[in-house]
């Protein structure tokens, strides 16, 4: 899968508490299937493909330059909202 632990921890931390949250407040919970991604390495945070023509991908909280994208495959699904 070439995806670090800690990297696979954050996203497991990340569904706990959304699933936490839905559950206390009585939300509802969407699951999809997550288009390509970036992640940020350095904040953790994730973000959609930015748009044609940008050279230079930052990320959106905290503009570093360490980020990677992420292609999922077709059974991989993600908490989108809450």
């Amino acid at each position: 899968m070439k995806i670090s632990q800690s990297t696979i921890s954050r996203h497991l931390e990340s569904a706990h508490r959304k699933i936490a949250k839905a559950l206390i407040h009585g939300l509802a919970i969407k699951i999809a299937n997550p288009k390509d991604y970036f992640h940020c390495e350095d904040c953790g945070h994730i973000q959609s493909i930015p748009e044609e023509g940008k050279l230079e991908v930052k990320c959106e909280q905290c503009h570093s330059t360490n980020i990677h994208q992420h292609i999922h495959s077709n059974n991989e699904h993600r908490i989108q909202s809450i």
